[in-house]
Formats: structure tokens, C-alpha cells, sequence
């Protein structure tokens, strides 16, 4: 995978080098591969962990400015194109969430709703996100330790 970022912000710049170089952990793929199912997907782990490491394409990064102030999207995609609110900041982590978030919309993976909820908690986009905040927090911790 190549991810092209096209914005000035520097958290987002170290959130994108952390995600390049985690993403495709064997560690990482291997507790994805243990999920046996996700909420609005057939796929089961061992199916999303192989699109996840053999994902071949380019990703950019944008920022864009929603016209309206109070919007409370993080970011979206449109094709292989992440556009993240510039209206917003995030520390390094929160960035990273949403990269790889959004990368699995690249992949395919949607949620039904912009709404979070219990149902949209369980498929990919959010739950293999969340496990992935939780790895590289384990790996930087261990690091800092």
C-alpha cells in the first residue's frame, strides 16, 4: 500500500507513518484472523486480514472544510481519496483510528450508518480500527516502558 498525503498537519503526518509501518503487522493480522464474524459483512477475519495484506493500491490524504462548523465527521473517503476535517485535530493515535478506519472503507467495508452504534461497533471499520489503536498503543507503551 501507498498512502500519498497532501495536508500540512504534522499529527496526521506521524499518525500516517505509524499506520504504514503497523498496519500489516503478522501480530496484528493474526488477532484479526481470530474474529469469527463482523456485524454487515459475510467476511470473517482470515478474509479481511488477507485483504488487508495484500491490499495493493494508493490512498491520499486530504483535509477539506465542511461548510458546516459544527459537523461532527472526523474524515471520509471517496474512492481511494481520505478527506479529514480540517475543522479538527487530533493527536497522533485518533489519526491513526481514522487512516485505518478509512482504509478499510477503501477495502470495502462499510457500517450502514454515520451513527455510531452498538450495530456498527461490531463490523470492520470500527472494530478492527479500535484493535488497532489498542496494538500500536501496546507497542509504544512497551517502548516508552
Amino acid at each position: 500500500m501507498k498512502i500519498i498525503n497532501e495536508t500540512n498537519n504534522e499529527n496526521l503526518r506521524q499518525a500516517l507513518a505509524l499506520v504504514l509501518k503497523h498496519y500489516k503487522d503478522p501480530a496484528f493480522l493474526t488477532a484479526i484472523k481470530d474474529i469469527d464474524s463482523f456485524n454487515h459483512t459475510k467476511d470473517c477475519g482470515i478474509e479481511v486480514a488477507h485483504k488487508i495484506q495484500t491490499f495493493d493500491g494508493v490512498i491520499t490524504l486530504k483535509t477539506y472544510r465542511p461548510w458546516y462548523i459544527y459537523s461532527k465527521a472526523n474524515a471520509y473517503r471517496s474512492g481511494n481519496t481520505i478527506y479529514f476535517n480540517d475543522r479538527k485535530s487530533f493527536d497522533v493515535i485518533d489519526y491513526a483510528v481514522t487512516i485505518y478506519h478509512e482504509f478499510l472503507h477503501v477495502l470495502g467495508y462499510g457500517h450502514k450508518t454515520n451513527y455510531v452504534t452498538k450495530y456498527n461497533l461490531g463490523t470492520v471499520n470500527y472494530k478492527v480500527s479500535i484493535m488497532f489503536a489498542e496494538y500500536i498503543k501496546t507497542i509504544y507503551a512497551e517502548k516508552v516502558a
